[in-house]
């Protein structure tokens, strides 16, 4: 449906009716939550980068323990087949 499709449904609605729905959708844009600005999320994006890559000990931490946790997985496939299939030759 387009809006202006909306738009003429809207208006041939009783002024009750119509009174009800426009409430209905300033309440929507009022329970949303707000968006960050781009710059906000930038930031955010950025420390979590940097304190990332910074933070050395927290990411060899992690990495030994994620260590071995696909060892014992029986569901992926073999990967010289894969690769094999990628072959262009």
């Amino acid at each position: 449906m387009s809006t202006a499709e909306l738009v003429e449904q809207v208006k041939a609605l009783p002024a009750r009716e119509r009174r009800r729905f426009v409430e209905m959708i300033l309440a929507l844009d009022e329970d949303s939550t707000p968006t960050p600005a781009p710059s906000e999320r930038a930031r955010r994006v950025f420390e979590n980068k940097v304190v990332d890559d910074t933070n050395g000990n927290d990411r060899l931490a992690r990495l030994r323990k994620a260590r071995g946790i696909w060892k014992d997985r029986n569901d992926l496939p073999n990967l010289r087949e894969l690769r094999a299939e990628w072959q262009r030759s």
